[in-house]
């Protein structure tokens, strides 16, 4: 239940699934519903899944109750029902019973107690919140005039920026026939994060020599509401040595 996950560990299931069939779905059951580690799975090729419905998290405290009652309602072993019924109403008590009611109760409390600290906890918040989305949009101009040379048939294009499930994302693809590499920018919340994802029509091949490639992991960005005042310049000069590793990626394994 509280185990980390190993490294590569999601992403180990999926390249799993993906060899014994074409149709799939990955479940991560996840106490508080939340992401997978980096470490266990990259965020865009998490997106990636999510996008083709190869992925879903189930959180303790909604969709496995369900589950869970599903379960019992059609089972005809008793001794099963019966351990079924103990474990559901284990996980309210853990996780959607008392203890979070308590909680919520005492964060009300405390908030009815200091609002004026609180306010001023929320101003500093949307203050925050608006430099790095003001960061994020001048990186964001930068890079749309970035051109990108190469002496390949590739395809070099761009999408963005635009929202998705309250982020706010632009995006690099590099691509030839059916290969394509998305280079990923985003804003989410007080954090800017950096990754890339292969193209689901990406041959398994073609991911395979990129395996130990140092763009697949030594060049990730990660930046967080501390590095708020890092100029624009310099993460723009990151972002494009990814699109120039995704372009040399390119050309010394086609």
């Amino acid at each position: 239940m509280w185990a980390k996950d190993q490294h590569n560990q999601l992403r180990d299931y999926s390249n799993y699934l993906k060899k014994k069939t074409q149709s799939y779905k990955l479940f991560y059951l996840n106490p508080y519903g939340h992401n997978p580690s980096e470490d266990s799975i990259e965020g865009g090729e998490k997106n990636k899944l999510e996008n083709d419905d190869c992925f879903q998290i189930i959180k303790y405290t909604s969709e496995i109750n369900d589950i869970i009652s599903a379960w019992i309602s059609i089972c005809e072993a008793d001794n099963v029902s019966y351990f079924l019924r103990q474990f559901k109403q284990y996980l309210n008590n853990k996780f959607i019973g008392n203890n979070t009611f308590n909680m919520k109760e005492n964060l009300k409390n405390l908030v009815y107690s200091n609002i004026e600290e609180v306010s001023e906890l929320v101003k500093a918040y949307q203050g925050i919140d608006n430099e790095v989305q003001a960061n994020f949009d001048r990186v964001v101009k930068k890079l749309k005039e970035e051109k990108f040379q190469t002496n390949h048939d590739l395809k070099i294009g761009d999408q963005g920026p635009f929202n998705y499930e309250g982020n706010r994302v632009y995006k690099v693809y590099v691509q030839k026939d059916n290969n394509k590499i998305w280079i990923h920018f985003s804003k989410k919340g007080l954090f800017l994060f950096s990754s890339h994802y292969f193209e689901s029509s990406t041959s398994e091949d073609f991911i395979k020599k990129l395996e130990n490639y140092s763009f697949n992991k030594e060049e990730r960005l990660i930046l967080d509401g501390t590095n708020e005042n890092k100029p624009a310049d310099e993460i723009v000069e990151i972002f494009i040595k990814q699109v120039t590793l995704a372009i040399e990626a390119f050309e010394k394994n086609m």
